[in-house]
């Protein structure tokens, strides 16, 4: 029997199956369905189907391993929990259009000197890349990721915020991406002005809402060749995309340099990719 895909969790409820026996894991996925997987507490039984009931009456297969497999037959239902906020994020995603991703690292995003937990996040990359041989240094390494490989970051709030707040801190970041391109060379009118209409292009796609705890909201961006040159789109799934090679790339790039956007995951992709340990599922 194939793995099953993700959106075929999408329809299951927040009811399972519950007991002392078992544990519960719920995963938002990026469509905004909520999954909610039981299984065992011991996870070492391989092929045991487990009912899952719920408003629907749903009924799915489980895989449950016996010991660790590769990284292209490990079970896109598994999971890894990132250890500050006890989130939890399936170890394979899809995003429409795009290539099967592999879950690289984890971390969460703080704020101000009080150390506020705003959000967890994971970081996505196609399994080709990862396992590369390339001894390189680990900027290279990420560039390479970031600039051929379709890639996605995963965002989980811990904390009722808004998409303003969210919104804000991205054009931040990007902002002084361009501060540091312009130490490098001066920039023609032309390119700041299309810079400046990619960034009020993002401003315009997030809601004047409430991002609440919890949700979830998956950004990702796949090469695209057209008449050789391969252009990139930027897309906020259930929100908008932004048609910008460099917004794709520097987006990802706000989260792997200098000290990142979260110390956390540039800490976890960094030690993935020098130890050349591609994160494994992890069953609960």
């Amino acid at each position: 029997m194939p793995p099953l895909r993700l959106f075929q969790f999408a329809s299951l409820t927040q009811k399972g199956l519950r007991g002392a026996s078992c544990r519960r894991a719920h995963l938002h996925l990026a469509s905004g369905g909520t999954q909610t997987i039981t299984k065992p507490a011991d996870s070492r039984t391989r092929s045991r189907p487990l009912a899952l009931a719920g408003a629907g009456s749903v009924l799915c297969a489980w895989y449950l391993l016996q010991e660790p497999l590769s990284l292209e037959e490990a079970p896109e239902s598994s999971i890894r929990v990132e250890p500050e906020t006890c989130v939890r994020f399936p170890s394979t995603i899809q995003p429409p259009s795009c290539p099967p991703l592999t879950l690289v690292g984890l971390g969460v995003r703080v704020v101000s000197f009080l150390k506020f937990k705003v959000y967890a996040v994971g970081f996505y990359a196609e399994p080709a890349l990862l396992q590369t041989t390339e001894d390189a240094p680990f900027e290279e390494k990420i560039e390479r990721i970031i600039q051929t490989s379709a890639c996605a970051i995963r965002i989980v709030p811990v904390r009722s915020t808004s998409y303003t707040h969210l919104r804000d801190a991205f054009i931040r970041a990007l902002r002084l991406r361009i501060v540091d391109l312009k130490k490098t060379r001066n920039l023609f009118l032309d390119e700041e002005n299309a810079l400046e209409e990619s960034l009020q292009r993002l401003k315009g796609i997030f809601p004047i809402s409430s991002f609440e705890k919890n949700s979830s909201l998956l950004v990702y961006s796949v090469p695209e060749v057209h008449g050789g040159l391969k252009e990139r789109t930027l897309i906020f799934d259930g929100l908008g995309e932004i048609q910008s090679t460099w917004m794709a790339a520097n987006f990802f790039y706000t989260y792997f340099t200098g000290k990142g956007v979260s110390p956390a995951l540039l800490k976890s992709v960094k030690e993935s990719l020098i130890s050349k340990k591609i994160w494994m599922a992890e069953l609960l």
